[in-house]
């Protein structure tokens, strides 16, 4: 007898909002999340993962960054492969 495979469940758009998102090109990631703490213990958990294998983050490529407002010294958003993400404030009044 053959079962038919579950459809991954979609995430409703508030599920979605509060996750948190990695996106992944060959060994450069971006851990992108509400919450500083969510992204604090991404970090942690990505650290135990790579050095699982050899690996381990390094410390100038590695940055917390929001995507809007100056953090800890840092501009709004940050440069992935080729491409400048960071958010910007709409106009009002238009």
């Amino acid at each position: 007898m053959r079962m038919k495979a579950e459809k991954p469940r979609q995430l409703r758009w508030k599920e979605a909002y509060n996750a948190l998102q990695v996106i992944r090109y060959a060994d450069d990631f971006v851990v992108i999340h509400q919450d500083l703490g969510g992204v604090k213990e991404a970090e942690k958990s990505m650290a135990s993962w790579v050095g699982k294998v050899g690996w381990q983050l390094k410390a100038e490529k590695t940055s917390r960054v929001h995507s809007l407002r100056s953090y800890e010294g840092n501009e709004p958003g940050f440069n992935f492969l080729g491409f400048n993400c960071r958010q910007y404030r709409m106009a009002k009044g238009k």
